[in-house]
């Protein structure tokens, strides 16, 4: 998979892309799928930016994913479970792959099959992670 293709697939995955308006909406009722969709991308991301890019942009890169796996473990956690930071982490994360959509653009792209079980499901349909499929 071509990791500057596949982070902006995910990024811009049609049910991600709805949880971008935030948790507790109908458009966006499972804020832990939603993040660990971020996280694919972000894996993606950091794959197609290390060595890439300068070291300002990889700070945000790497930060995002540290944002990220902490809202897993504050949701998933024993004390006090939540998603209190869910939308600011979301906020950030589109901010930096929009910053960074000119440059993922001009990546090389690949067709993806649907059908093909080895991807996850945001290459192969749009959905969102699942514990099924990248969890």
């Amino acid at each position: 998979i071509r990791p500057a293709f596949a982070s902006l697939k995910v990024a811009e995955s049609r049910e991600l892309v709805k949880c971008d308006k935030g948790r507790g909406t109908e458009d966006c009722p499972d804020t832990l799928a939603a993040i660990k969709t971020w996280i694919l991308a972000i894996t993606y991301l950091r794959q197609a930016t290390e060595n890439r890019v300068d070291e300002n942009t990889m700070h945000h890169v790497r930060q995002i994913g540290i944002d990220s796996e902490n809202v897993v473990d504050s949701i998933t956690g024993e004390y006090r479970p939540g998603d209190n930071d869910f939308n600011r982490v979301v906020y950030n994360n589109r901010l930096i792959f929009n910053s960074l959509k000119d440059w993922l653009e001009q990546h090389p792209t690949m067709e993806l099959d649907e059908n093909d079980p080895s991807l996850p499901l945001p290459l192969r349909t749009g959905a969102l992670c699942n514990p099924e499929s990248c969890y």
